[in-house]
């Protein structure tokens, strides 16, 4: 469920004020109190192939203007703040000082996170990208899609599979079947229309495979 903007800045000001707390709370006796708040921003990058009507490998594509990824800002393993991508950048502002770890998660493995960044007198700037890139044996051709994408994909062993695909702030814009597969190679379509059959727009788009714990994701071009 999506937070309307009061929500988000009153999430924003209590984790300042915890975080605000907790640097009191090592404060020894007559040490000045610092209330001085910096940012922490970094970079997104997506990455998918591309690949002509007939499966030929055509190279890969990195994507460095993303708007709408999510990104989570974590102490320790709790997340404390969300903030979504503007052309590729992320930004967290007002934190205290503390050791923080960015991270954005997609689908199953296609995630990434940064080293612990430590914010103390200066604003930071991480300098790991967060490097989304596609994972599992899904290929789609073309990509970019046009009207009737076909995505192939094996699988090992008799399953059911079930297929979305999802924006870059990964919701579920269309499930385009779940099925039962029997071993050996498949082929699924996506004629770039949501769950109401209108059509999406030009972008980016994760096609998902979910069958138990095996999970995979493409980048899609549209």
């Amino acid at each position: 469920m999506r937070m309307c903007r009061t929500q988000a800045a009153f999430v924003v000001a209590l984790a300042a004020f915890a975080l605000l707390l907790s640097g009191c709370a090592k404060r020894k006796p007559n040490e000045p109190l610092d209330l001085t708040f910096h940012s922490l921003t970094g970079h997104v990058q997506l990455v998918g192939s591309l690949t002509a009507a007939n499966g030929q490998f055509l190279g890969t594509r990195v994507v460095d203007d993303a708007d709408g990824v999510p990104v989570d800002l974590l102490i320790g393993q709790n997340v404390v703040m969300r903030t979504m991508t503007s052309h590729g950048d992320y930004r967290f502002p007002t934190l205290g000082t503390g050791s923080y770890t960015t991270r954005s998660v997609v689908f199953g493995s296609v995630a990434d996170s940064t080293p612990t960044l430590t914010v103390a007198t200066t604003d930071v700037v991480a300098a790991h990208v967060l490097r989304l890139a596609s994972a599992g044996d899904l290929y789609p051709a073309p990509n970019p899609i046009d009207a009737r994408g076909q995505v192939t994909f094996e699988v090992l062993d008799d399953v059911t599979a079930r297929f979305q695909v999802r924006n870059t702030r990964t919701e579920v814009v269309r499930t385009i079947t779940t099925a039962f597969y029997t071993a050996g190679v498949h082929s699924t379509f996506w004629d770039g229309r949501d769950d109401t059959l209108g059509v999406m727009p030009p972008g980016y788009y994760w096609i998902t495979f979910e069958s138990g714990t095996d999970r995979r994701a493409q980048l899609l071009f549209k």
